[in-house]
């Protein structure tokens, strides 16, 4: 019986494989962040040069993104598929919460009223000015400076998705998560269905292969159909 499903956000419920990259390309920053990955640096060194380039960007470049972003077809209609059938939805993403909160608003008309997307992503900082000053990791795991930009290696979705199954009390099982091919150590981790991905690497350990989301709701039917006409045979 799956009760959860948690999506990818770049590539999966959006098209673009990386919003970072729609702020980046915006704001002319792409070809100097292009050019930092030439440079032989270490961690530290590159988040202090992303920093510099990131830091004052305005609140406003971000929740543009996060307005205007292509969703993926029939992205509204699986959340809404999915709810409809009491299913509990999460993002778990590396976008800004202020660009992932955005997307959840678009995708979900009932965002924070009855249904609602819990989105846990990196959290952006802003000054008074609303302009940027640094990026925190994950609620729960804290930085010693609040000026630190995350980078993929030092953001852990596998433990971010079992502190939530922890809470929620949701078993390994009862979880399916949707992404886009970057993730494989979830897949390996968790139940999941490959979204539109052409790595071997990732869709080796998925149980699933999809190219249209509406392949999502099938699936989740299809397993709580069985769960419960085996409860049927128990009672």
């Amino acid at each position: 019986m799956i009760k959860l499903v948690i999506f990818d956000q770049d590539g999966v419920l959006v098209t673009p494989k990386s919003t970072w990259r729609l702020v980046k390309e915006q704001n002319d920053l792409d070809d100097l962040f292009a050019v930092k990955s030439l440079l032989r640096l270490n961690p530290k060194e590159e988040h202090g040069i992303e920093l510099g380039l990131l830091t004052g960007l305005p609140k406003s470049v971000f929740e543009e993104v996060a307005r205007t972003v292509p969703l993926e077809p029939h992205v509204e209609e699986t959340i809404a598929a999915l709810f409809d059938m009491g299913i509990e939805v999460h993002i778990v993403t590396l976008a800004p919460d202020v660009i992932a909160r955005g997307v959840a608003a678009r995708v979900n008309e009932k965002f924070e009223k009855d249904n609602f997307i819990r989105v846990h992503a990196p959290i952006a900082l802003f000054n008074t000015d609303d302009k940027l000053v640094g990026i925190l990791a994950f609620p729960n795991k804290a930085f010693k400076h609040a000026s630190h930009i995350l980078d993929g290696n030092e953001m852990d979705k596998v433990k971010v998705i079992k502190r939530i199954i922890s809470r929620l009390h949701v078993r390994k099982d009862e979880v399916l998560f949707v992404g886009d091919g970057y993730d494989v150590e979830v897949a390996k981790a968790f139940p999941t269905i490959a979204y539109k991905s052409e790595d071997p690497n990732f869709y080796s350990h998925a149980i699933k292969r999809a190219n249209d989301l509406s392949e999502v709701v099938e699936y989740v039917k299809q397993v709580n159909f069985s769960s419960n006409r085996e409860k049927q045979k128990l009672l």
